[in-house]
Parts: C-alpha cells; structure tokens; sequence
C-alpha cells in the first residue's frame, strides 16, 4: 500500500501512526521514498549488496499491505516481513469503516477515472495494458476488457494534447533562446486493475499504474451495475458443471518458481469454488508469499473440487511471474445435517520440530478424520492411523490430538530445501456425521518427515477422494500455521 489515492492516503497515515504507537518510539519508521536505494517491496530485493544497502539505511522489517474493497469500508491486510531472512514475522488485519465513494454511471465513471490517474503520469511517452481482470475468476472479461481499452483511449488523448503543449514549449523556448531548448524525459507506464463486484447493484473498478514495476497511482470508482451495458455484465451465481479460474503469483526470494506455480494454482482454485458456491472471492489478487497462499486453502471448507485439472498460461514475457488455469467440479461442502466443529491449534507459530496439539470439539457425535496439508500441496493423513484406527468425539467433550495415552508426537518442519527457512502449511479437520472412509483419501504420516514426504498423495487427489463422500453431512475446517528454523 502506497498512498496513492484519497482512500489509501487516509489508511496510509492511520497505519503509521498506529505503528508509530505501538511501538513505544523503540523502532524507526522509514517510508520507502526516503529509502531511494531500496525499490517497493521486498519481493523485489535481488542485488547482491542489499545487506549493505540495508544496514545502511536500518531497514530490517518490510510492511506491507493489502487493500480490499468493502461495502462497509474497506479491508486491511498486512504482513510484516523480516527483509534479510526473507521470513514473515506479523500479520494482521482490520475492517476499516470508510465512507463509500459516490456510485456512479458507467461511462462518467471511466472518464473520471482517468482523469484522476493522469496527474500522476502526465510525463507518459507511452502505455501499455496488463488488462483489468476480474476478481472472482482472475480472467480478462469482456467487461475488463472494455474497461481497459476505455482508459487507454482517455490517456491516449490526454497524451496526444499533453504532447502538443511541449512542442508549442519547445518551439517557444527556441525562439527566446536558440539552441537551448531541452527534451522532456518521458516514462513508459504499464495500466492493470481489478474489479471486484460487492454485491448484485454495485461493482469497484480499481486501476493501477506502474513504472518499473513501482506503483505511482492507483485509483477506483463504484458503479451501479445497471448502467453497465447488458452485453458486458459478467453472469454469476449460475450453476454449471465446472468452473474455470486463473491464479498468478509472484516469484521472488519468498516464493521460488515451484512454489509460486503451486500458490498461482491454490489461488485459481478457491476463485473456482467461489464461483460454484456462490461467496465473494478470495481478497489476494496475486500471491507473493507462501501465508497467502496456505490462507487460500481455507477455501475448501466451501466446497471440494474435483477431476481438478490445471494449465500453466503465458504471462506475457514477464519470467518474474507465473499464472495457472485451473478447471474443476466443486461439491458443495455442509449442511444442517453435518456437525457444527469447531477447532484449533495450540499456538499459530511453530519453531522446526516444536510439538503442535489440536483441540476438536463437537455439539454432536462425530467421527474425524485429520490430515495434513504441506508446503507443497502434499497431503498426509494424521488420524485414523495404526495405533487409533476410529476417531470418535462425543457431544460438548473437547479432544485434543495427540490423544491422551498415545506414545506420539506431531511435528512439522520447513521443506528440506535449500535457502528454505519457513513455510505454510495446514491442518485439515474433517467431521462426519457417520463413518467414512478417510483411509482412502490418503496415505498415514510416517515416522519420520523423509517417510512423510514418500507416502504424501497429491492435493488434488486426496480432494478427489475427500469429493467422493458425503459432503453434505460432512463439516471441513483449516486451520492453517507456520513453521520456521
């Protein structure tokens, strides 16, 4: 978040001076422009002196955050990020009550857009388009599309006359001063946005521009969704037999290319289960970190996708990112008819090999089956195993795992890759209301991590299996953590 517009210029000061706060004048707070060697984030330090640069300018945490589009104001979500390890170290977020920007009419809408984005880029030689996509399935619509090109049309003008001026300047100067008239330096800026629908009346259009890859406007406006001509108005809340989304995700020092590929792919498909059952989107527009992308997954309390089926897309030349397509049947997840769970984890941070407990309890009987998510989109079953081969709670009788008695110990650890010092992961509580064959989803947890990782089954296999149940006597719940060295 940079304060780019009226709203994130509101929340921006709020933030630091809530960080000012809370931090008791132990902690210098530095904006990035006054860090002129640093660039906007974190997931963009790749010289080989930042550390030198770093200790220079006392940097050592990396605040960022994300900014989601609310009819109640706005959600705020940031995660404070150890620069050099590359580690997260906080996160956090709040409902920020803003008063609502006017609604406007479609066209209006787009004119006034652009001309609060063109301040911020009258220095512009030329633009290019990224497209506006849509946040519920991370594709160009039709209606992104159009929303695009109209701004491209607006900047273009508005270049077309800016461009005009500095000749009649130039040929101004010359004549006052012969031979000493200079060239404006332009830039080439890139457009890209978001739109994100808050309810059935009204839509947020949200642009951006970038140079270099840092954001120097970002601006969005509300529309009712009536004055958005019919033939570009996106169908929702129809059911068809898949569903088809695209994640994206940004490779950097917190995600490699694998890892990346594997959040751009948990991204498409919590927008496809969004799309078949019928709740808003996930808030991540791209993933940079592995938390957003263990956070994705929550998803699946939603519905269970199944005959998954993903394809890695272009990404237009730019090798800094990866985008996956991900097509699947969704199984609705719940009913009055599945028990209402609930479950935690001890503590939401975990030193490598530091023992975890889990606490499960239930209204009404009901049979678990308890599973383990990895970093890689691998899955394990952790109950039922050898030594318990029935989990069963009784009605208001809290559990907790590793049961009483049991001579185990459940542990995790960062993936054994190298450079890899913390990752995301989860657990997954599933309730029956009757027995299930949770033995067939996946394989049992070895005894040692290198067992684990030979027995672990693919997630969208053990999803596929998860899929073949009862689903809606069947309550899911995640319950994601992080594990670090």
């Amino acid at each position: 978040m940079s304060p780019t517009s009226s709203t994130t210029g509101f929340l921006y000061d709020r933030l630091l001076n809530s960080l000012f706060e809370a931090s008791r004048g132990r902690h210098q707070l530095r904006e990035r422009e006054e860090l002129k060697a640093l660039f906007s984030s974190a997931a963009e330090f790749s010289n080989t002196e930042i550390k030198q640069v770093l200790e220079a300018a006392r940097a050592d945490v990396d605040v960022l955050c994300d900014v989601t589009p609310n009819l109640r104001g706005v959600q705020l979500s940031c995660r404070a990020t150890d620069i050099l390890e590359a580690t997260i170290v906080g996160r956090g977020e709040t409902l920020v009550p803003v008063q609502a920007a006017n609604v406007q009419p479609f066209g209006p809408a787009l004119i006034g857009l652009a001309a609060d984005i063109w301040p911020y880029i009258s220095d512009m030689g030329t633009i290019q388009s990224e497209g506006i996509r849509d946040q519920q399935t991370g594709s160009l619509t039709n209606l992104g599309t159009h929303v695009a090109d109209r701004l491209m049309e607006q900047f273009n003008a508005r270049f077309a006359d800016a461009e005009l001026k500095r000749k009649r300047d130039r040929d101004f100067q010359e004549a006052v001063a012969p031979g000493e008239s200079k060239e404006s330096t332009l830039r080439d800026y890139r457009l890209s946005g978001v739109i994100w629908t808050l309810d059935e009346e009204l839509i947020d259009i949200r642009a951006k521009v970038k140079w270099q890859g840092r954001v120097v406007a970002t601006r969005s406006v509300r529309v009712a969704r009536a004055t958005v001509p019919e033939a570009l108005r996106a169908v929702t809340g129809t059911r068809a037999e898949f569903y088809e989304a695209v994640g994206e995700a940004v490779v950097s020092a917190r995600l490699d290319r694998e890892a990346a590929t594997r959040a751009a792919r948990n991204l498409a498909r919590a927008r496809v289960i969004a799309q078949a059952v019928g709740v808003s989107g996930p808030t991540t527009t791209e993933v940079t970190d592995e938390a957003d992308a263990a956070t994705l997954i929550q998803f699946l309390s939603y519905g269970i996708p199944r005959n998954e089926r993903s394809t890695p897309i272009p990404t237009g030349g730019d090798r800094n990112r990866v985008a996956v397509s991900v097509k699947a049947q969704v199984v609705p997840v719940g009913s009055a008819a599945a028990p209402a769970i609930s479950a935690s984890l001890n503590k939401p941070i975990y030193r490598a090999m530091e023992p975890i407990a889990i606490e499960v309890t239930s209204p009404v009987t009901a049979h678990l089956g308890i599973f383990a998510w990895g970093a890689d989109n691998m899955v394990v079953r952790v109950y039922p195993n050898a030594a318990v081969t029935d989990v069963v709670i009784e009605p208001d009788r809290p559990v907790s795992f590793p049961l009483p008695g049991e001579q185990v110990t459940i542990r995790s650890a960062p993936m054994p890759v190298a450079g890899n010092r913390e990752d995301h992961e989860a657990f997954i509580v599933v309730a029956a209301a009757t027995p299930i064959n949770f033995r067939g989803m996946a394989e049992a947890a070895g005894g040692t991590l290198d067992e684990t990782l030979q027995f672990a089954v693919p997630a969208p296999q053990f999803l596929s299996a998860l899929g073949k149940s009862d689903l809606r006597r069947t309550r899911v719940l995640f319950l994601p953590y992080q594990v670090r060295k």
